[in-house]
């Protein structure tokens, strides 16, 4: 299981990686970084309202069954 710190350090790497693919100056990097770990934010914060709503949905089929 991978820790939240490991996480984060993996998608700072990941962010760097991709500032430098688009020639982003340094300056800008944080600027950047910000941007790119609020939208990795954004993709899991959906990721996990999905899951809820379909753990929610079964749980309901389910009582229905019942």
């Amino acid at each position: 299981m991978i820790t939240i710190n490991e996480r984060s350090f993996e998608l700072v790497r990941e962010a760097r990686e991709e500032a430098f693919k688009r020639s982003i100056p340094e300056q800008a990097m944080n600027v950047f970084f910000t941007f790119y770990l609020a939208n990795y934010a954004a993709k899991l914060e959906r990721a996990l309202a999905n899951s809820i709503e379909e753990r929610t949905n079964e749980m309901i089929e389910r009582c229905r069954g019942l």
